[in-house]
């Protein structure tokens, strides 16, 4: 008997670029699949935005989310795949993720999407320093890399925020793949 194995997809490697210069955290999202650059519009389907008014609490507010908005930077991560992403800025920063307080919650899921190389889950990660010598000063700071999660997929939907110490934040989407 021949067993089927499931296709093996290329890595996706996300660098979540955080601007703090302004009165406003920026950030800019640098994706890689299987090394070479790739955008990450392509990730956010029809198919996903209809999945997400279907577990929304209230889809009438639907129109009000970052979901809704195309310009808004989804990151989408699959799980199994090893897809893995970091976070830099120029000063120091805490990192928070949570479920998307939009969507109805599944708690077969964990509160996190990520875990950290240990196979920790990450809620909350103050910055590390790499130093003025080991990077440019844009990268100063990092949090990561992690990777999704187990049935991180159930909730689907989740949230992250950053908070630099100046006091700016950033409060973006993320997207576990089924």
């Amino acid at each position: 008997m021949k067993v089927r194995e499931e296709p093996i997809m290329a890595v996706r490697a996300f660098k979540v670029l955080l601007d703090s210069s302004t009165d406003f955290v920026e950030e800019t999202v640098v994706a890689t699949e299987g090394g070479a650059p790739t955008g990450i519009k392509k990730h956010k389907t029809k198919a996903m935005k209809d999945d997400y008014k279907i577990k929304m609490k209230d889809p009438s507010r639907y129109p009000d989310t970052h979901m809704a908005d195309g310009d808004h930077p989804t990151i989408v991560m699959r799980r199994g795949q090893n897809d893995c992403i970091s976070f830099f800025n120029a000063e120091e920063f805490v990192l928070f993720t949570q479920r998307d307080p939009e969507i109805d919650e599944d708690f077969s899921a964990p509160d996190s999407p990520f875990i950290d190389g240990g196979g920790n889950p990450l809620t909350y990660k103050v910055s590390d320093d790499q130093g003025p010598a080991h990077v440019p000063g844009t990268e100063r700071y990092i949090a990561g890399p992690y990777t999704v999660a187990n049935n991180a997929n159930n909730q689907r939907f989740y949230k992250f925020a950053v908070v630099t110490k100046s006091g700016k934040i950033l409060d973006p989407d993320l997207v576990m793949e089924p």
